[in-house]
């Protein structure tokens, strides 16, 4: 079914060219996914970045960084954080989704997408690492200090999973 949904879209696109049967290689399914994926990245950011570049103008923290981190934390804003609680960036608190919708969750409830940006621009601005780093355009730079201070889990592997970020959409 999902190589259908693929050879479809690959039909619809006009870039149709290995498909025999309505069969995809793997290549071809790899090839459209990529495609897909960096075309839903570039709306996400075409949308986000008025917010990303005016807060990171104002928290000298470039709007790459706080794009890159978005798109990775709330999956593109799919994720059932970034609909439900406007929080695009993985950020614990207080919500109301117990009470709402009946779920329960530890990620903080957000009146707008906004306010989500600034609460992240925010946190980073309290951090050891920030007064030595505000105003610095290195991007690598600002995702190492900022994995380091702790925003994730799993510092390693989130670092890495920004950077790709970054370099798939602004390097």
């Amino acid at each position: 079914m999902m190589n259908l949904i693929f050879a479809l879209l690959l039909a619809l696109s006009g870039s149709i060219n290995n498909i025999d049967n309505h069969t995809l290689t793997n290549q071809d399914t790899t090839d459209t996914t990529d495609k897909i994926t960096k075309s839903f990245g570039h709306s996400y950011i075409d949308t986000y970045w008025p917010i990303a570049d005016s807060l990171g103008a104002a928290y000298g923290i470039p709007a790459e960084v706080i794009l890159s981190v978005a798109v990775i934390e709330s999956g593109y804003g799919s994720s059932r954080n970034s609909k439900l609680l406007n929080n695009h960036f993985g950020i614990v608190g207080k919500n109301n989704l117990k009470k709402s919708h009946g779920i329960k969750s530890a990620y903080k409830q957000y009146t707008d997408v906004e306010d989500s940006y600034a609460d992240f621009c925010g946190l980073v601005s309290r951090k050891k690492f920030y007064p030595n780093m505000k105003g610095n355009d290195n991007a690598t730079a600002w995702v190492t200090a900022i994995s380091k201070a702790g925003y994730s889990t799993q510092p390693t592997a989130w670092r890495g999973k920004v950077n790709s970020a970054l370099k798939k959409y602004f390097l």
